[in-house]
Order: C-alpha cells, then sequence, then structure tokens
C-alpha cells in the first residue's frame, strides 16, 4: 500500500472483539449496538485497541490503568454501579486492581460520538401508546443517567419488597448491578422487545440494573 494507506491504517486499531477476543466478547447485538462482556483477570494487560462511541456499565469494582496510542497513560477507578459513556477512543488496558474484575459495554455501531443530551422527555413506547414511562410514573425509582437521540440508560433502584406500578420499556437491554438471594446475579445481561409491566421486587435486597432502552423501537432486532 502506499505510504498514507499505512498510517490510516494505523491511526485506527482494531475494535475491542476482533484485537482481544479472549477478553472481549459479544452478549448481544443489533443493527443499532452491541452489548459486550469485558473479563480482566487481576494483572491481565490488553492490546491497543478502539472503541466507538459508547457507554460503560460496571457491576465490580474496577482499577485499569489505560495507555493512549501517543503512549500517555492514566489510571481510571470505577465502583459497581458507575455508568459512563464517551465518545470513540482507542487504548490499551491493564487491571491495575486488587482482584479480577468485569464489566458490560455498549457498543453503537458506526457512531463516534455519543452526544450526551438528557432531554428529560417521557419516552412513548410505539405499541404501548398509553402506557406511562417509568421516569413519569415512578421516579423515586427509575432515573436517566446517560442519553442521546437513540438510546437511554435509566438506572432502577427498588428496594425489597416495593411493588413498581404499571410502565412500558421500548426495545432494550438491561444489565443487574447487585447480587440478589433471588438467584440474579451482577452482570446477568439480557435483550428484550418493547414490553408493558408492573414489577414487584420480592427479595429483601435492593433491586439495582441500568436498562438501556432503544428509543421508538419494538423490536429488539427489527
Amino acid at each position: 500500500g502506499s505510504p498514507a494507506t499505512l498510517v490510516a491504517a494505523q491511526a485506527a486499531p482494531a475494535d475491542a472483539v476482533t484485537a482481544d477476543p479472549a477478553r472481549y466478547s459479544v452478549l448481544f447485538e443489533n443493527d443499532l449496538a452491541r452489548l459486550i462482556r469485558v473479563k480482566y483477570p487481576r494483572g491481565a494487560k490488553s492490546i491497543m485497541h478502539s472503541h466507538p462511541a459508547g457507554c460503560a456499565i460496571f457491576y465490580k469494582d474496577s482499577k485499569f490503568k489505560m495507555t493512549a496510542p501517543t503512549g500517555e497513560s492514566q489510571t481510571l477507578e470505577n465502583r459497581a454501579g458507575d455508568v459512563s459513556c464517551s465518545d470513540a477512543y482507542s487504548h490499551l488496558p491493564e487491571n491495575v486492581g486488587a482482584g479480577d474484575t468485569e464489566l458490560v459495554l455498549l457498543h453503537l455501531k458506526n457512531r463516534t460520538t455519543f452526544n450526551h443530551l438528557q432531554t428529560g422527555r417521557s419516552l412513548v413506547v410505539p405499541s404501548q401508546p398509553r402506557i406511562p414511562d417509568p421516569i413519569d410514573v415512578d421516579p423515586s425509582h427509575y432515573s436517566v443517567v446517560f442519553e442521546n437521540d437513540v438510546v437511554r440508560l435509566t438506572r432502577i433502584k427498588v428496594p425489597g419488597g416495593v411493588n413498581t406500578p404499571m410502565h412500558a420499556h421500548s426495545a432494550y437491554c438491561i444489565v443487574e448491578i447487585r447480587d440478589m438471594e433471588t438467584g440474579v446475579k451482577a452482570g446477568d445481561a439480557s435483550c428484550g422487545d418493547a414490553m408493558a409491566h408492573a414489577s414487584q421486587n420480592a427479595a429483601k435486597t435492593v433491586n439495582e440494573a441500568i436498562t438501556i432502552e432503544f428509543k421508538n423501537r419494538d423490536k429488539f432486532k427489527p
């Protein structure tokens, strides 16, 4: 190839799943996004790779040394329950924490900027137009953490024994943040089509999860 193509190839490392499949595996995928499980044993180091715009959902404490393509590095610490969204980037992570760690990434396909914009507006689910959005009907247990034009990330935090009123979700993925005595494990993840439900936390412990809702969509895979 010409010198120009070689420079272009060096400028964009392979995506995380291609570059390091031992640590990054696809859980769910549709035309807009991928949900990816990330696993780093204590001391594990990746290779340089890239991520599109997206979000990280932490369900274990973590401490990573992140090295940029320029060679600069910084150490980032996160606690279970943290969520962060960002524009596309490239880096080489190393787990410098005291133990193994895991998280779930949301990759927004072919997207370089996340464009965080909390609109404060309710979502209307196409198939459930009369069922309210949980942030309207139950704001004490549902709160928006990140949002752009295609997705909204909402934190669900329902104490033990509490019921939530009927509400609707558009097509979604959900990532559990806490282990519960009902058998739910931190890091459990699933995706599904739009639905409406009233839910009950039958457990004694707080149910905490992050729901990724795909705006104006009934089907996770159209």
